[in-house]
């Protein structure tokens, strides 16, 4: 007798359609998938647990409109061997938004080509050379800066995230990398967050505005639930909240006029006295328990006080100490040794950064975590680890998230993995195992997900720990370029991708920070770099044999900020240097003899340099300042040349020269406002319409001829997006998002026909692609 045959589990169920429809997949560009396969066979890999290559092939990734691939393998994202192009589109997913189907396909192929992959043959981004790691943990990208935090405890148990910010606030499902609902509108933007239980569990979000009002949402419908509060006339700078009696929470709220007050948030009064905490901005409160089980609140300001309060007794001042000489910014408590409750502090001193730890009832110092100049906390938090221990994370000025052990001061481990500009909010909440993660955000607009037990950011060698924010390239051997790079260190490296990929030598400042990079042909066709340093230095480099072969000093030592090099009439090598205070000389490198300085009606810090020809052969070199103004000299003579140029852009990041019609100069200004205005040097009246499609700041702007002979521009700017244009018709030809935002740029010749070969310097590192504009 024959057994009846057992069904299939669910699981085997869906692996098998998962499979199937990859084997509908084609790769015929531009012509669509079936819209199940795009919006279901996500869904179907990870219930199937085949979120693999071989389910998921790279050609159905650019289609899928699921969009949730990044939360489906795990945030932070930790990749197998077989999920290549997998983890590298769950690596730019959060950054897609609006991309049309050709920039996510090019977008697909860049990622790829950072890893080394080429994807297929007929494809617009090849892989030559990088060293690049983008972030594995992003849950979602705000578009603008980000400066609270806070972990809501769902009805059904799940976990969010409200990030607050200039733009209101997103609330994110950080296990599935998912917005909920619509982002909260707030006039004025978010500086506080605080989340809550409210009557019968129900999660309540109390949001604290710039104009002072404090309002209560219900954040998983995006619904007000009470009237605002009119909490302070000025900015609303930290709240928290804590049960009171009977049962009904209270909050509690700060602003930048140093007051504190206590609230009903659901009747909407006040239940204490207000609080004259702090001279000027409570940039941080935490609560913690007194005798008998009383609640207390710890605040912290920019004054350096830190100021322990009974808020509902009486004499509501408990203890006061002195913690940071030039503001106290983060606080974080954490259990110490016989029961006590210890109390960790972020801010700034006279000799850098400092994180202390104190007994917060007696004012008495305890340990000191960190020592040295730099970066500062601004903002802390603490959990159990694997073993029981319990550790202090803080998220830093610097960008990067530190771990310490409080009782030792010992730092455990350093994560920091493409992170730009300061870390303003850092939280902690239970993963899907129970594990503790990290949630940071910050002026970056990004919120991430970190494992703090699982160090992220070592595998892939960046080239500079801090990404790279200067490069050339220059002729090498076999028509092969030298590539240099440099980051906010001491270090140049040099990368020759036809002999050595896999190694770099460097050219070592060990006194100097390096904050220009130039290249230039010196004699005998023998390529030379210029470095431009903190010291206000500019070393001139034999790259191939690794020797200093010259420097460049003035009498006044500030640090450079631009360099740009350009032959003469006589087709010798010039090099014009920009300077932090304003001033502009230019150099004969070889000679190192200063020609010329060239002198306006007012100095302002150089932020750009472009040189440039006119018709009649005069050399002309353009600078722009931190004012967003750009002026013109004579780059011999040292003379004004044309009218300055106010392009109302903001900052000036970036410039580039090109010919224009009937071979009339133009000039290409970037701005902070992430729009390109192209302008007629001499005369300073614009010309033709500008170019649009950033979101943030341009950091580089180049020019290039193309394959066909057509002049390009490529932009890179702060919002993850390269992009290049039909310099002339001002049209965007190709959007690639890098996930990572840009800081450099630089042509190089393609190393196949129809290909321009193109240079990346970012926050993730560089890449040097080959992009085929004939595709």
């Amino acid at each position: 007798m024959t057994s009846a045959p057992q069904p299939d589990s669910q699981v085997e169920i869906h692996r098998r359609i998962a499979h199937r429809l990859a084997e509908l997949v084609h790769s015929e560009p531009g012509v669509p998938l079936h819209p199940y396969i795009r919006r279901h066979l996500s869904q179907h890999a990870d219930l199937g647990h085949v979120l693999n290559d071989a389910a998921l092939p790279a050609a159905f990734l650019p289609w899928d409109t699921d969009g949730r691939l990044r939360g489906r393998l795990g945030l932070p994202i930790a990749p197998r061997p077989d999920q290549h192009a997998v983890a590298a589109w769950a690596e730019i997913e959060p950054f897609l938004d609006g991309a049309d189907q050709r920039t996510r396909q090019v977008s697909l192929e860049f990622a790829l080509a950072t890893r080394g992959v080429q994807l297929g043959e007929n494809v617009t981004v090849r892989p030559r050379l990088a060293r690049w790691q983008t972030p594995n943990n992003v849950v979602a990208d705000a578009g603008t800066v980000l400066t609270c935090l806070a972990v809501i405890r769902g009805a059904d148990g799940r976990t969010y995230l409200a990030a607050g910010g200039r733009d209101g606030v997103l609330v994110v499902d950080p296990i599935k990398g998912t917005q909920v609902g619509e982002r909260l509108a707030v006039e004025g933007g978010v500086r506080a967050v605080v989340a809550f239980p409210g009557p019968q569990g129900r999660a309540l979000l109390a949001t604290g505005g710039k104009n002072g009002l404090v309002r209560l949402w219900d954040p998983l419908t995006g619904a007000e639930v009470a009237r605002p509060l009119r909490a302070h006339q000025h900015a609303v700078s930290s709240m928290v909240a804590f049960p009171g009696s009977p049962g009904r929470p209270l909050l509690v709220t700060a602003g930048t006029d140093g007051g504190v007050r206590l609230w009903d948030p659901l009747a909407g009064i006040e239940v204490a006295r207000p609080l004259r905490a702090h001279q000027h901005t409570v940039s941080s409160m935490v609560t913690l328990s007194g005798s008998p089980g009383r609640p207390l609140l710890v605040t912290a300001g920019t004054d350096g006080d830190v100021r322990v309060w009974d808020p509902l007794a009486e004499t509501q001042l408990v203890r006061a100490f002195h913690a940071h000489k030039l503001g106290a910014m983060a606080l974080a408590t954490f259990p110490g040794p016989e029961g006590r409750t210890l109390l960790a502090t972020g801010g700034k001193g006279s000799k850098g950064r400092a994180v202390r730890v104190w007994e917060p009832l007696s004012g008495t110092e305890v340990s000191k975590l960190s020592r040295g100049r730099g970066s500062f906390a601004r903002a802390m938090a603490s959990f159990d680890g694997a073993d029981g221990t319990h550790l202090l994370a803080t998220g830093g000025t610097d960008g990067v998230v530190r771990l310490w052990d409080p009782r030792t001061g010992e730092l455990v481990s350093e994560l920091m993995h493409g992170y730009e500009g300061s870390v303003l909010a850092l939280v902690t909440f239970p993963g899907s195992h129970g594990a503790r993660l990290l949630a940071t955000c910050g002026r970056d607009g990004v919120v991430r997900v970190w494992d703090p037990l699982r160090v992220q950011g070592g595998e892939v060698e960046r080239g500079h720990k801090a990404g790279v924010r200067a490069l050339v390239a220059s002729g090498g051997q076999r028509d092969q370029p030298l590539l240099a790079t440099a980051g906010h260190d001491t270090v140049v490296r040099v990368w020759t991708p036809l002999t050595d990929s896999d190694a770099a030598r460097q050219l070592q400042s060990p006194e100097s920070v390096v904050r220009a990079l130039a290249a230039f042909t010196g004699p005998n066709g023998r390529p030379l770099l210029a470095v431009g340093g903190s010291d206000g230095a500019v070393c001139v480099w034999d790259p191939q044999a690794g020797k200093m072969t010259g420097r460049l000093l003035r009498d006044k030592q500030s640090s450079v900020a631009a360099l740009v090099t350009f032959g003469d009439s006589e087709d010798r090598p010039l090099l014009a240097a920009g300077y932090r205070d304003g001033a502009i000389l230019v150099w004969d490198p070889l000679t190192q003899g200063r020609l010329c300085e060239l002198v306006g009606e007012r100095r302002v810090e150089v932020t750009a340099l472009a040189a440039f020809y006119r018709t009649e052969g005069q050399l002309l070199l353009a600078a722009s300042g931190k004012d967003g103004a750009v002026r013109v000299w004579d780059a011999e003579t040292g003379d004004p040349a044309g009218q300055p140029i106010q392009s109302f852009q903001g900052e000036v990041r970036a410039l580039a020269a090109f010919d224009g019609p009937a071979h009339r100069s133009l000039l290409a200004i970037g701005g902070s406002d992430g729009v390109v205005t192209v302008w007629d040097p001499l005369t300073g009246e614009p010309a033709g319409e500008p170019l649009q499609g950033h979101r943030s700041a341009v950091t580089s702007l180049i020019t290039f001829v193309g394959p066909q002979g057509q002049l390009l521009m490529a932009t890179g700017s702060k919002d993850r997006n390269l992009r290049v244009w039909d310099a002339r018709t001002r049209r965007c030809l190709l959007r690639i998002v890098t996930a990572s935002p840009l800081h450099a740029l630089f042509p190089v010749r393609g190393d196949r026909a129809g290909a321009s070969g193109l240079l990346v310097g970012a926050t993730a590192g560089f890449a040097f692609v080959d992009i085929d504009m004939a595709e």
